[in-house]
């Protein structure tokens, strides 16, 4: 199963979505703010990163383009206006819009870990 880094500091979020991943059978990282995060990259392989786009700290914007340097797939969310206006439907990475529904972020990720697995497939091929 795929290694996730999941980024979000509201505490209530972080659990739920984490417990929500490890039942499923996802190893996953939980962490507060992106400065955590961006230490938890520079030590340890993730697949994926589902990060919110505000965080204190390092924000989740600047820690979805480390991520992507990683080589890992990245969620972005956000409950936020302004962020949701700016990223959803324009985003480079895949974007939920909170509140979501735990199913809604299973999808996401499943297409997630497909898009990733077949992208390195290719390069694997190459």
């Amino acid at each position: 199963m795929p290694n996730i880094l999941v980024v979000e500091d509201r505490i209530d979020v972080l659990e739920v979505v984490a417990l929500y991943l490890r039942d499923l059978g996802h190893s996953v990282t939980a962490l507060g703010n992106g400065t955590e995060g961006h230490a938890a990259l520079e030590h340890q392989h993730f697949d994926v990163v589902i990060v919110d786009a505000v965080l204190p700290g390092l924000s989740g914007l600047k820690l979805a383009e480390i991520a992507t340097a990683c080589g890992a797939g990245v969620i972005l969310c956000s409950g936020e206006p302004e962020t949701i206006a700016k990223f959803n439907g324009n985003s480079p990475y895949v974007f939920l819009q909170k509140p979501f529904r735990l199913r809604e972020l299973e999808a996401m990720l499943q297409a997630v870990i497909a898009e990733r697995t077949k992208a390195l497939g290719r390069i694997d091929a190459e």
